[in-house]
């Protein structure tokens, strides 16, 4: 990674925008009986019903805004989320609770507060969201496509209910951040000791990412072992934590986090690192 980051970063680069691509094709809907095997009973007596008994749907609530923008849907989610009894208000413009959108401003605070640098709060947001984007395109690829229906065993209505994803969007990122403030930290002190950027991202390599790898592969292991399971919303948990977990843990954190932060050099570490810290001064006897 030293000696050519930006050949094997843009590779990566490239790599995970493919694996993200499919999101793009994204469409939530409300889930229905067939999140439930074929054999399941209450599953097979609804599709009884919608084969030979047509009917619209009694029990599903739906709000529709016609031509709402992004601005119009923050505005109303941040507004309903003031409302007493309210906890929370998941949107697709984010999570909001008190008026005030959650997950991504703490983050960088507290990495703006660990690094004393603008740059590398902005960079690990952006790659957050590109590990955030390849699960989402795992989801839209096998899931609302179809693609391993057959050998995951559910039937694909031609969306995603947006609960699942929702709460996966928060573990996944809180994972994410957790594994960049591992390196970040290891890299940091390194260059505190050195001043030399090149060797501190180098170390802090060597020394954080086999156990950010390790703990990455028994993670997604965990989680794969949920794609057995017979209800879609379970197994959809499973192979979209077990994605982007793996994809962080080695593509992101190994490759696309020393490349750049390589390529930025000193850029790391201003503007804020250049501030003073502090100075003791004696007076002369």
């Amino acid at each position: 990674m030293m000696r050519r980051p930006l050949a094997y970063g843009g590779a990566a680069a490239a790599l995970l925008l493919l694996l993200a691509s499919p999101f793009l094709s994204l469409r939530f809907g409300v889930a229905d009986d067939r999140v439930l095997p074929p054999d399941a009973a209450p599953r097979q007596t609804q599709d009884i019903i919608r084969q030979g008994f047509p009917a619209e749907e009694t029990d599903a609530v739906q709000i529709v805004s016609a031509g709402a923008a992004g601005g119009d849907v923050t505005r109303y989610a941040a507004a309903l989320s003031q409302v007493p009894g309210v906890a929370q208000v998941d949107s697709a413009a984010g999570i909001f609770a008190g008026g005030q959108r959650l997950m991504l401003g703490v983050t960088f605070a507290v990495l703006l507060a660990m690094t004393r640098s603008v740059l590398l709060p902005v960079k690990a947001t952006l790659l957050n969201v590109l590990s955030l984007g390849v699960m989402f395109g795992a989801l839209v690829w096998v899931f609302q496509e179809g693609n391993l229906s057959g050998v995951l065993g559910f039937t694909p209505t031609g969306s995603l209910d947006p609960s699942i994803p929702i709460l996966m969007l928060c573990v996944a990122y809180g994972l994410s951040m957790d594994y960049e403030v591992f390196l970040l930290s290891r890299i940091k002190e390194e260059y505190d000791r050195t001043g030399d950027t090149e060797r501190a991202v180098a170390s802090g390599l060597q020394g954080g990412v086999p156990l950010i790898t390790a703990a990455g592969g028994i993670l997604a292991l965990t989680f794969a072992a949920y794609a057995t399971a017979s209800v879609s919303f379970v197994q959809m948990l499973g192979v979209g934590m077990a994605v982007v977990v793996l994809v962080d843990a080695t593509l992101i954190r190994a490759v696309l986090v020393p490349s750049l932060m390589r390529l930025a050099g000193p850029l790391n570490w201003g503007p804020l690192n250049w501030w003073p810290r502090g100075r003791a001064t004696t007076s002369p006897r």
